[in-house]
């Protein structure tokens, strides 16, 4: 198995993106947050079908992916917590999310969920809005809504949360 390729690179490359990201977030750069987070957005949507053309895809290559999600979307949600943009329980609970769903993998092939799926997507559009509403929105009624919408994920990560360990 090679485990160097190039969806597997795609991926990576969310993790190193993310403090570049964090950076222009907390440093008010707009056009570079917004660069660097639709190139993440392009990345995420072209690595899978990469290994599935190339016929690479493989348990390793899904954790890198789905690891490089969790790293970049709780680190950004981090960012914004500081920022009291969003619940610091959200980054918290990522975290708590991805390790369980990996945990309750035992080795073997990532078991997703739909929920958690879900999830995944509420957790990359919410950093889009968070990017969004800091560098953009005038006044506190964008922010409220972001920071509602924050705990609308909080309760669907613990549903998730709760439905996986049901099921060990």
């Amino acid at each position: 198995m090679k485990y160097v390729t190039l969806a597997n690179s795609l991926s990576a490359s969310r993790i190193v993106l993310a403090p570049a990201t964090m950076w222009s977030l907390v440093e008010d750069r707009a056009a570079l947050s917004v660069l660097l987070f639709g190139i993440v957005i392009a990345s995420d949507l072209v690595d899978g079908r990469i290994a599935r053309r190339r016929q690479q895809v493989s348990a390793l290559g899904t954790l890198i992916d789905h690891g490089s999600d969790a790293i970049f979307v709780t680190a950004l949600c981090g960012v914004g917590a500081w920022l009291s943009l969003i619940p610091i329980a959200l980054p918290i609970l990522i975290t708590f999310a991805f390790l369980h769903y990996v945990l309750d993998s035992r080795g073997s092939e990532l078991r997703g969920s739909r929920l958690g799926r879900w999830n995944g997507i509420g957790y990359f559009v919410i950093v889009g809005a968070l990017l969004g509403v800091h560098h953009f929105a005038e006044g506190q009624y964008l922010h409220r809504i972001l920071y509602g919408c924050g705990w609308l994920l909080v309760v669907t990560t613990l549903m998730s949360i709760a439905l996986r360990a049901r099921r060990l």
